[in-house]
């Protein structure tokens, strides 16, 4: 049976980051950035933080605009998601072709994302975001209040409760 992670290396960098890769021979490369902090860690009185930091981290690329950015990628015929928050954990992912310039440019971008963001620009358009996603989500009281009793009890006694 084929496994597709065998030939995957694993490094521990100085800060402690750890790095996952693997080289095939294909004309794309791609990246995941798997940031192990998702919904899990949201203080119990701010639900929701980890997604607002997600929105807002790829909001604030240094020295950057966002349009800019994804043109950036689509331009190369790439794809890029600026993060995707689950309860585990927050993903930024971009896959563009395996040429050492696009990629070697789509890393710094990244890099720059998520190691020197500072959240300062975008954060009441990314909160109004946000709210337009609830209300996508749930668009009548009913369906949210169906979807809390659910929560309550399915998981009576812990967070996921709430």
């Amino acid at each position: 049976m084929y496994d597709p992670f065998k030939d995957f290396k694993k490094f521990r960098l100085e800060n402690g980051l750890e790095v996952h890769s693997v080289f095939w021979d294909r004309p794309w490369v791609g990246m995941e950035a798997i940031v192990h902090s998702g919904a899990r860690e949201d203080p119990l009185d701010m639900p929701g933080l980890a997604h607002f930091v997600e929105h807002c981290v790829c909001r604030n690329i240094p020295n950057r605009e966002q349009n800019e950015v994804r043109h950036f990628f689509e331009s190369t015929g790439g794809k890029v998601s600026f993060g995707c928050v689950d309860y585990l954990a927050t993903r930024y992912q971009f896959a563009v072709p395996a040429e050492p310039e696009i990629f070697r440019e789509a890393l710094a971008i990244f890099g720059s994302m998520l190691f020197d963001a500072r959240i300062e620009k975008e954060i009441e358009h990314e909160r109004k975001i946000i709210y337009r996603e609830f209300n996508q989500r749930y668009p009548f009281q009913e369906k949210l209040g169906w979807h809390m009793d659910l929560r309550r009890n399915l998981f009576k006694g812990h967070r996921l409760e709430t």
